[in-house]
């Protein structure tokens, strides 16, 4: 039980890792732009 657990966070940290999150951002941005019809500020953090 505790080697599936710990598979499982080491599945999970990688997938995290190699997230292109800026891109992801953009995704989410152009999404909510054809929901909203509104252009978005996006911060820079």
């Amino acid at each position: 039980m505790i080697c599936g657990t710990v598979l499982q966070t080491a599945i999970l940290v990688y997938i995290i890792y190699k997230t292109n999150w800026n891109k992801e951002v953009e995704q989410a941005s152009e999404r909510m732009k054809q929901w909203t019809g509104q252009e978005l500020e996006l911060s820079d953090m």
